[in-house]
């Protein structure tokens, strides 16, 4: 009886053994596995044959592993393959196999297959990144675009800035017929997201505002003046700065960049002129122009007024002028 129960003890120990070390192996590749997809590379891609799939089948991510295994061989165009991963997946919640499937049929012009599975992941999670984009890319395929318009406000609720990209990317193709309202949807976004962090919303919320020819010149101008500015050539770079400004009157940063030149250049009655006549919806949320106004005030011996807009700046919220205020408004 001893013996049984030892050979028993034996084979559960043996089994729990080759369990834990499969265990123990899969979550050694997973840690590979998550980097690619934190950091959406594919470093792993040439081991993708050595990840097991059967056991466990669902990784730390709760993602399924046939479906990170199948991405890899979606970004090697292996799509059969990935097809057949993507196959034995039965439970999907996050709906990130609809959406691999999606990304396999619209790479193999099946529209029609694509805009099923892109639907069924949006509806599943509609606050997805990636659902949002192959869902947005779906209907516009099939010109579906009343349908992606009125997507804008779930889009915009939750906040996510490289999803209004994708939406304002995809609807700028339409723009001339849908003018007013998507017009009308960007100045919200800007209102916003003024100057977000995603660089790309701010160029496709510019194309749309000011039309993608001049928001282009106004760039490179930009850009040409600042390369001049850094180079000390300060009148070459104030022209350019002013060209700009002819194109986009309104830009906060063009407008204080050529403040801060007529600074450099010792104009600083131009910098009063030019600060009184500042576009209204110009962001001062920051004092910069008010310090900027107020040391050009005290470049010009007008103390009262330079103290004035020392205490405007900081009131906006600008750092670094108590120093100047316990220097300048001493009475």
């Amino acid at each position: 009886m001893d013996k049984l129960f030892s050979i028993i003890l034996l084979l559960i120990t043996s089994l729990v053994s080759i369990i834990s070390f499969k265990v123990y192996n899969s979550y050694v590749t997973q840690v590979f596995l998550i980097d690619d997809i934190n950091n959406n590379s594919y470093n792993y891609i040439e081991n993708v044959d050595l990840i097991s799939t059967q056991f466990p089948e669902i990784g730390v991510t709760s993602m399924n592993l046939n479906t990170i295994k199948a991405s890899y061989f979606i970004q090697k165009k292996e799509f059969d393959k990935a097809l057949e991963l993507l196959n034995k997946v039965e439970y999907d919640p996050l709906g990130m196999t609809d959406v691999k499937k999606a990304e396999i049929f619209y790479s193999q012009t099946k529209y029609d297959s694509l805009i099923y599975y892109a639907t069924k992941a949006y509806n599943k999670v509609p606050n997805n990144s990636v659902h949002v984009i192959w869902y947005l890319k779906a209907l516009a395929v099939f010109n579906r675009y009343e349908e992606i318009i009125q997507l804008f406000n779930k889009i915009e609720e939750y906040g996510n800035t490289r999803d209004l990209y994708f939406y304002f990317a995809t609807v700028y193709n339409v723009i001339d017929k849908y003018n007013e309202i998507i017009l009308k949807q960007a100045q919200s976004t800007y209102s916003k997201y003024d100057k977000s962090d995603f660089k790309e919303l701010n160029v496709i919320l510019g194309y749309i505002f000011y039309g993608e020819e001049n928001f282009k010149k106004f760039n490179e101008l930009s850009i040409q003046a600042s390369s001049l500015f850094q180079d000390k050539n300060y009148e070459e770079s104030l022209k350019l700065y002013t060209q700009a400004k002819n194109i986009i009157n309104d830009d906060s940063d063009i407008n204080y960049n050529i403040l801060v030149t007529y600074y450099y250049l010792e104009k600083y009655d131009q910098i009063i002129k030019e600060y009184s006549s500042l576009p209204e919806n110009i962001d001062r949320e920051t004092g910069k122009f008010e310090f900027l106004v107020a040391r050009s005030l005290l470049a010009l011996k007008r103390m009262s007024e330079s103290c004035d807009f020392f205490l405007k700046a900081k009131d906006l919220g600008h750092k670094h002028v108590d120093s100047y205020i316990k220097n300048v408004c001493k009475n």
